[in-house]
């Protein structure tokens, strides 16, 4: 029963490094190895795991704590490769106004020939809402028409021409 409750505190310390982790920012140490979370993880294995070895498969307790003692250091191995790998983990590039050129989108806002309207792409997944104008000679285009942005003027202001006419000019 002891080491059940040795697996289940070192339980609530994971449950509490990942909820808490930037409080303990500076209490505890810093490294890979000897984490909060390292060390709970190896806890929850080393509690867990003697248990089961002692009392399911009945290996007298000296036997269970090596084997406990094994399998906590296999997860606290665990454990470190897990967050380094984590930290290390390369994203996407942050996207920027010329992510624009090019997107698909709908107009909103009526855009009257020669003035602005609005339109909404797509931009890193996400809708963005846009003043767009078509050009000085461009076309009226009514709400609900489909745009493909074709120049970036600022971060909030494209030019857009009707999708039909895009992709027949090839």
């Amino acid at each position: 029963m002891a080491f059940v409750i040795i697996g289940a505190i070192g339980a609530g310390l994971l449950l509490f490094s990942l909820v808490f982790d930037d409080v303990l920012d500076g209490i505890l140490p810093d490294g890979d190895v000897f984490s909060l979370p390292s060390i709970a993880a190896a806890m929850v294995a080393f509690g867990f795991g003697t248990a089961i070895l002692s009392d399911q498969i009945g290996l007298p307790v000296g036997a269970s704590m090596g084997g406990g003692a094994l399998v906590a250091v296999v997860a606290a191995v665990g454990a470190v490769r897990a967050s380094r790998a984590a930290i290390g983990m390369a994203t996407d590039a942050t996207p920027t106004s010329n992510d624009l050129l090019g997107a698909a989108g709908r107009v909103i806002i009526e855009i009257p020939a020669g003035s602005t309207g609005q339109v909404l792409v797509r931009m890193g997944g996400q809708p963005v809402k846009l003043t767009a104008l078509t050009g000085p000679s461009g076309p009226t285009l009514l709400t609900g028409t489909e745009i493909i942005v074709v120049s970036v003027e600022s971060s909030t202001k494209v030019t857009v021409q009707p999708a039909a006419d895009f992709w027949a000019a090839g």
